[in-house]
């Protein structure tokens, strides 16, 4: 009996701490999958990417000077012209190349945004394919949009890449949207860059340069997403907007097209972020290729150029007076209607991508306020620029495409 006892009572002490520690197990799997069912609902609520992540930099040290503080103001609101679309006129080729996509959500997000800012936009997707089937791919198209590159195998991305290098060479646009996986974009070989960041309601600032990216927007503007500025040492690379001193819009020249950078998120439409990426497709279109070529090819110091620097960012606005031009591209006939607030001495001309007048519309007059509708001249086919001159200052500079007749 003694000996029996000895055993009797470490047994239902093992018995008994047995089924207490498979209780507390018990309990912890429970916490555990009820914390992961709620991290995936979380993960799945989440409107973006980076949404919701601290806003800090990644990647360097040098980044604590993009972090995204209280200096970051929040949109207050969008000029109309931000919120329509950039030309609807237009329909340029696009492949979407989404085999590196962060998913299939956001690449359609990006996807819609182009199609609602610019309705005849011609939109087809590649997700995964041999080299010889992205070739096939790209056949009759004029841009190609990376959307959020994240991830993929790095040698299908490299040779990726070459094929889209020589598609670039041979006038092709490609246009990268913002990510912090920077090491996926240097897998592309298109851009030489070093480093990558993110940070939350940047703002952005413009560099003074001029380029099609930035038609419509201003020259200093806050967003509510994140931005993916770069340290950038491509040598051929032109910034055109920036995140503290780093690049965060800006393109490079490539054989007969170009490679372009919009280092913004885009899984919310916000009017300036949305515009520039309309902005960007439209770049591939035909006319506005050869007018990019025409503006990069134009001092920077010159009166016209600075003028239209000034459209480009700002939409140079002016209180006295409403424009439009419409249809434009036109083909036939095309008009110019102002609705002026004021009486004002009025100046009206037209000129051509080299700044040579194309065509006086009014010579000046004092003009009484109401509606006016002026016929555009009969140009031959290519890119004028409409200079309204309100009492002998420049106020109003608005691009219009003249297309051959059907």
């Amino acid at each position: 009996m003694p000996f029996g006892r000895y055993f009797a009572v470490p047994f239902k002490k093992d018995v008994i701490l047995h089924v207490l520690n498979l209780h507390r197990m018990l309990r912890l799997v429970v916490i555990a999958a009820i914390a992961v069912v709620f991290v995936g609902a979380e993960a799945f609520y989440l409107p973006g990417p980076l949404h919701d992540y601290h806003p800090i930099p990644v990647n360097h040290a040098q980044g604590d000077r993009l972090h995204a503080g209280s200096e970051y103001l929040p949109a207050a609101g969008y000029p109309f012209d931000a919120r329509t679309p950039a030309d609807t006129s237009l329909s340029p080729q696009v492949l979407m190349l989404n085999y590196s996509a962060y998913d299939s959500a956001y690449a359609n997000k990006v996807r819609r945004i182009i199609q609602g800012r610019l309705p005849r936009a011609v939109c087809s997707d590649f997700w995964d394919g041999t080299d010889a089937e992205l070739q096939q791919a790209l056949t009759g198209k004029q841009v190609v949009v990376v959307a959020y590159p994240y991830g993929g195998q790095a040698p299908r991305i490299r040779a990726f890449g070459k094929i889209l290098e020589q598609f670039t060479r041979q006038g092709g646009i490609v246009v990268f949207t913002g990510t912090h996986y920077y090491n996926v974009l240097q897998q592309f070989g298109l851009l030489d860059l070093q480093k990558g960041y993110f940070c939350k309601e940047p703002h952005i600032k413009g560099s003074g340069e001029s380029h099609l990216l930035l038609d419509g927007t201003p020259k200093e503007f806050s967003l509510h997403n994140y931005a993916y500025p770069l340290d950038i040492r491509d040598p051929g690379f032109i910034s055109l907007a920036d995140v503290k001193g780093y690049p965060v819009l800006g393109y490079k020249p490539l054989g007969e097209g170009q490679v372009l950078y919009i280092g913004l998120e885009y899984y919310y439409d916000e009017g300036y972020s949305s515009r520039i990426l309309a902005n960007a497709v439209l770049c591939g279109a035909p006319e506005f290729a050869a007018f990019a070529a025409a503006l990069d090819s134009q001092p920077v110091v010159s009166e016209w150029n600075s003028a239209v620097r000034e459209t480009l960012y700002a939409g140079a606005g002016t209180p006295t007076a409403d424009l439009k031009i419409y249809p434009n591209p036109y083909a036939d006939k095309g008009f110019l209607e102002i609705d002026l607030k004021a009486p004002t001495r009025l100046y009206i001309n037209m000129t051509d991508v080299n700044g040579g007048q194309a065509a006086v519309l009014l010579p000046q007059r004092a003009l009484q306020q109401g509606f006016y509708r002026f016929e555009l001249p009969d140009v031959k086919p290519g890119i004028y620029f409409v200079q309204c001159y309100f009492d002998e200052q420049l106020r109003e500079v608005r691009k219009v495409v003249k297309v051959d007749a059907p």
